[in-house]
């Protein structure tokens, strides 16, 4: 393992001289041109949905960043790249455009090491290697009563840090798990259990293509009708797949590889395969919903809010999701001759609990918040 990273490492600082070289010749105004091509159509959540299935022209992205060399220490082409050196390449992009150095990645399935031995030194990686110890009840989970997540060093642990991890991510790792739809939700429970308020969740499955059909896990389309705002409070960033335009998509990325799971009738053992990748993002926490105000709150010295709306800074984009957290009472004066009257007619912040916002233009004499 420590030899594959120092490798790596030592392949990431030969590209970084060589590009620094290049742009200490070019001067400052090929810096920008430089730039532009080095790192041109980086892997974001905006753009996801033009990876939700493996493309040949993603190839080029990587090749372009240097992500192939820095990953596997060579060039990767299209041409006889298998389904799992696609998804690392992937993940491994996402990752790096992506997820700042020191955040959480909590890594599903060990289908091989190289993932967790690339970042394990500038990440706080964990891993669960057997998928299926997540059809655990919630209980189960919350109760921390499995072994299952291994850090960095390898150490097994019995405590599962919920909403601990910045990232997730699988690559190929659902396939041994049964499809029926309880268990399948049991999995998905478990994974926003885990992630992050603001995190990312992306997940690599591998399909097969027979004929004008696909053949692929139910965890794929579970995802997809189901991680959604009405069951969990999450935002999908990957859209249904186009399946029959990908089929006769001439862009797309697939390797004949030999069918491991349970042979459908009719089919060849060696078919078509590809990726295809889903993503989603876990929303912010947002105020509850219910009030935890008491009648017998109102007797007690409590804070009110107050947002001062300075004009043409985007505030009332802020004071429309104000509305959504607190009970508003808006104050504007939108004159200064009004002043007199404003001030005899001014708000009592003591008839105001925790959950009121106050919303004017405080910028008049007289009228400045302290």
């Amino acid at each position: 393992m420590t030899e594959n990273f120092t490798d790596n490492n030592s392949i990431e600082k030969n590209i970084i001289h060589e590009n620094e070289a290049i742009m200490g010749q070019n001067g400052a105004s090929d810096n920008l041109s430089l730039e532009g091509e080095q790192f041109a159509e980086p892997v974001t959540p905006h753009n996801f949905n033009d990876f939700s299935y493996s493309k040949k022209s993603h190839f080029e992205i990587f090749q372009k960043n240097n992500y192939d060399k820095l990953f596997y220490g060579r060039v990767i082409s299209p041409d006889g790249c298998d389904t799992k050196t696609y998804q690392n390449l992937l993940i491994f992009s996402f990752i790096t455009q992506n997820i700042p150095e020191g955040k959480r990645i909590l890594e599903i399935g060990c289908a091989d090491n190289k993932v967790m031995n690339h970042f394990k030194y500038r990440y706080e990686c964990w891993r669960i290697e057997d998928a299926s110890l997540l059809t655990n009840t919630a209980v189960n989970i919350e109760k921390n009563e499995i072994e299952i997540l291994k850090d960095n060093m390898g150490s097994i642990h019995k405590k599962l840090p919920l909403q601990h991890f910045d990232f997730i991510f699988s690559g190929s790792a659902f396939e041994q798990i049964p499809e029926d739809k309880p268990t399948l939700k049991i999995v998905l429970d478990n994974i926003n259990r885990l992630l992050k308020p603001g995190g990312y969740s992306l997940h690599c499955f591998p399909g097969a293509i027979s004929g004008i059909h696909f053949v692929y896990h139910r965890m794929l389309n579970f995802f997809f009708n189901n991680s959604a705002p009405l069951y969990y409070n999450v935002q999908q960033l990957t859209e249904l797949l186009p399946l029959q335009k990908a089929v006769t998509d001439p862009d797309l990325q697939f390797i004949y590889e030999e069918v491991k799971r349970e042979k459908v009738s009719g089919m060849d053992s060696y078919l078509k395969m590809v990726s295809f990748n889903f993503l989603y993002r876990k929303n912010i926490s947002e105020l509850a919903v219910k009030t935890e105000i008491r009648p017998e709150h109102y007797f007690r010295k409590q804070p009110c809010y107050a947002f001062h709306h300075l004009m043409k800074c985007g505030g009332t984009s802020v004071k429309e999701i104000l509305q959504e957290w607190f009970n508003i009472k808006y104050d504007y004066i939108e004159d200064s001759d009004d002043l007199y009257s404003f001030l005899n007619y001014r708000l009592k912040t003591a008839n105001f609990t925790g959950e009121s916002c106050i919303i004017g233009h405080f910028q008049f004499d007289g009228i400045y918040l302290h």
